[in-house]
């Protein structure tokens, strides 16, 4: 059954669509939000950090181990690397060095669409449109609120 809320229908996730100008042909890049990210964790755990033995405590995690740092740094990479890879799966770009089952290509996808000839600019408005997708900023709360008070205070004038 279909989800509403505050009566509007909830229709699957966000879906947004970015297309570069070129002469030789607009590229056009579709983005959908990550809804599910379970299939990352099962190709690529969270690092756990060593245990240490703590003097009249006994075992204990030791999370300020600089290599479990390092390792959840590049953990949290491969994270950002899989949901641009997930996101734009609908683009049906055709990666050279990628495979959606080896955590180690991941991160070649920026490398990839420079060499393919994108510019810093137009790889900017491809994160940017990602994020924008897949994430909640302030800014965007901000504007939806102000969008929902606007409605409100219209709704008010009408019953007047």
């Amino acid at each position: 059954m279909p989800l509403k809320i505050g009566g509007t229908l909830l229709d699957g996730p966000k879906k947004t669509l970015l297309v570069i100008p070129r002469d030789t042909g607009d590229l056009v890049f579709r983005f959908k939000a990550v809804t599910d990210d379970s299939p990352f964790d099962l190709l690529c755990p969270k690092p756990k950090p060593p245990i240490s033995i703590k003097t009249g405590v006994g075992k204990v995690e030791n999370t300020t181990d600089s290599r479990y740092l390092d390792a959840i740094a590049h953990h949290n990479v491969k994270r950002y690397a899989w949901y641009f890879l997930k996101s734009t799966e609908e683009s049906n770009i055709e990666w050279s060095t990628i495979k959606m089952d080896d955590p180690n290509t991941w991160e070649n996808w920026r490398k990839e669409l420079t060499d393919a000839g994108l510019s810093a600019r137009e790889l900017d408005a491809l994160v940017n449109k990602f994020t924008e997708t897949n994430m909640v900023t302030e800014a965007m709360l901000d504007e939806a609120r102000t969008r929902f008070l606007a409605s409100q205070q219209e709704t008010q004038l009408e019953k007047q």
